[in-house]
Parts: structure tokens; C-alpha cells; sequence
């Protein structure tokens, strides 16, 4: 067996998937700010070439950290597209 596979294994399994959903809860806030922190970046390295997709796929990845953590998150704030170098 692989590395990747034995990775898979251990993220897959009911045991760490626990933790980590535990964690996602409990820093669900911190976890939104470094994507849209990662957003930032990524538009500044692009010269805002591509903020569209950007923000797009920021929006995504918020949605799958809230709906694994399954918080019930207020979705609003999802309206808000995170800032970055061509949308301060």
C-alpha cells in the first residue's frame, strides 16, 4: 500500500473524520479567514487576473467547511466575497 492510500485510509476513517469535524466546528471562523486569506494571495500572485474564480472558489470551499462541520452556519454571510487585491 501506498502513501497516498494509506492517507486516504486515515482521513477517511470514522475515527479521525470525528476530529476533524470537531475541529472545523470549533474553528469554523479562523478556518473562513485563512481561505480568504489564501484568496488574497492568490489574486495579488495573479495581478487579479482571475478574482472571479477566485472568490468563487472561496465561496466553495467555505460551503464544504460548513456543511462538514455541519454548524448551520449563517449562508449571508456567503454573499460577502472575500477582499482581495482587485475588490479591497
Amino acid at each position: 500500500m501506498g502513501f497516498i492510500q494509506k492517507a486516504k485510509d486515515a482521513i477517511l476513517s470514522p475515527k479521525n473524520q470525528g476530529k476533524a469535524r470537531k475541529l472545523a466546528q470549533k474553528h469554523n471562523t479562523k478556518i473562513d479567514e485563512g481561505i480568504d486569506r489564501l484568496g488574497r494571495e492568490v489574486d495579488k500572485r495573479t495581478g487579479g487576473k482571475h478574482a472571479g474564480k477566485i472568490r468563487d472558489a472561496s465561496q466553495r470551499a467555505k460551503g464544504v467547511v460548513d456543511g462538514f462541520a455541519g454548524d448551520g452556519a449563517d449562508e449571508t454571510r456567503r454573499d460577502q466575497p472575500p477582499r482581495t487585491a482587485s475588490n479591497p
